[in-house]
């Protein structure tokens, strides 16, 4: 009787090492994924450019470029053409 208590004690504590291991391999998976698309994000460049109406300077995917020119709003972008004309 002593031998099977002791036989489901060892299978019952190296159950829980294995579980132990296979969730911390999740983990560390993870955190590896994680600081790959961190360094990705770090390595792009966002350049900032300069809205010639206000002065206002925005990343440069947000920005409404209209030839040479660049603009914070399409708001802007409009006033400078009235202005213009």
């Amino acid at each position: 009787m002593f031998r099977v208590i002791i036989l489901f004690v060892l299978l019952g504590v190296s159950f829980y090492i294995v579980r132990l291991v296979l969730s911390n391999r999740k983990v560390q998976r993870h955190l590896r994924k994680s600081e790959g698309k961190g360094a990705r994000k770090r390595n792009q460049k966002n350049n900032m450019l300069r809205c010639i109406y206000c002065d206002l300077h925005i990343p440069e995917k947000e920005a409404i470029k209209h030839g040479d020119n660049v603009f914070c709003s399409l708001k802007h972008a409009s006033q400078h053409q009235q202005e213009k004309m």
